[in-house]
């Protein structure tokens, strides 16, 4: 009997959990192909290149999709099950409220290690293709570069400058050319160019003069070169590594980063945060699988009902998590607490619910 009615409720959760999901996946890719659109501006970019762009968001969109998708699905099935009758028959049956909530939690758990684990592995192997992506569709192509006043900053103050731009096709001549780097020693080099050809991430600048400084502005090293080559894929990957999000950093590298910025007497506020969050949000299903079941058979009513209280509870949980996580930024709340913090309130109302419920 117990077997059976597990397996029951498990499928009724299934089916709202999918379609829910996948609405909110359709939202979400909507408008993160609105914001990769605005960042590309002008240029013109292959549907191809532009689809891989949105589908390196998806693992992250799936993450923050799962709990939101799992309160709407425990919170209408049980209302459901419960406005129909189900629940009072599988009491009579000798199963009570606590023991009917057991399948809504396991499921809840289970779908937060999948997005715990997409989280952590998927999320940042799909935002480096991303960027590597976005990087090939922005320099790679020499025809969608602009005609005047080509800039790309790199890391470390670097620095690649073009005024103008000639040429079809594949290949670009590029004028009046200026790399601000540093040399193998630390000095600041200023290397010059009257010209140079572009071909994908490859710069050949012809008649170069330069010029090494030292830590005060004076020039310590000068000289000219009929021909010198500039490894613009070198700077784009460097770039794409240093600018990456912390949301989209593993946790074993959210971890290393803060032993890094601690050990420079840095602050570590955000990216603890930003460990913990990563770890928490994808458990935020299981915790709001602890407080569907017993709500909702207390205040049973219309599909509306459910619908309301899965938004009742993603607003309060999300709100509340905000809130976290400017205090911790603002140092007035330790970052591990800002993080967990609905993740425990959620445990231990739906805790105390369960246990009045049997």
């Amino acid at each position: 009997m117990l077997r059976i009615a597990d397996r029951y409720v498990a499928v009724q959760l299934l089916m709202p959990f999918v379609a829910w999901a996948l609405g909110l996946l359709v939202m979400i890719a909507g408008s993160l192909l609105f914001g990769i659109l605005k960042q590309l501006g002008s240029v013109e970019v292959p549907v191809r290149e532009l689809l891989v762009m949105v589908a390196a968001k998806l693992p992250w969109a799936f993450v923050m999709s799962v709990p939101m998708a799992y309160a709407f699905a425990a919170c209408l099935t049980v209302n459901r099950m419960s406005r129909d009758g189900e629940v009072t028959a599988l009491r009579v049956g000798g199963i009570s409220p606590r023991r009917l909530s057991v399948p809504v939690i396991v499921m809840g758990l289970a779908f937060s290690l999948v997005a715990l684990a997409v989280n952590e592995f998927m999320v940042p192997w799909a935002a480096t293709k991303g960027r590597q992506a976005t990087r090939a569709a922005l320099f790679t192509q020499p025809s969608r570069l602009p005609r005047d006043n080509i800039l790309i900053q790199g890391p470390s103050g670097y620095l690649f400058y073009a005024r103008g731009t000639s040429g079809e096709g594949e290949h670009k001549n590029l004028q009046q050319v200026m790399v601000l780097d540093r040399d193998e020693a630390g000095r600041r080099t200023i290397a010059t160019a009257p010209g140079g050809t572009l071909e994908g991430e490859a710069v050949a600048l012809h008649d170069v003069r330069e010029y090494a400084f030292d830590d005060h502005g004076r020039v310590e090293i000068s000289g000219r070169r009929r021909v010198s080559e500039v490894d613009l894929g070198r700077v784009f990957a460097e770039l794409s590594a240093e600018q990456a999000p912390l949301e989209e950093l593993s946790a074993r590298e959210l971890a290393h980063q803060t032993k890094l910025v601690a050990g420079t007497g840095g602050r570590t506020n955000e990216i603890r945060h930003n460990l913990h969050f990563k770890l928490a949000v994808p458990l935020a299903a299981f915790a709001f699988a602890l407080v569907a079941v017993p709500i909702i058979m207390r205040y049973t009513g219309s599909g509306f009902t459910g619908a309301m209280m899965a938004i009742g509870v993603i607003f309060v949980y999300y709100t509340l998590t905000a809130w976290g996580k400017v205090l911790s930024d603002a140092e007035q709340l330790d970052p591990i607490l800002g993080a967990w913090a609905c993740n425990i309130l959620f445990g231990i109302v739906g805790g105390l619910l369960l246990w009045r419920s049997g």
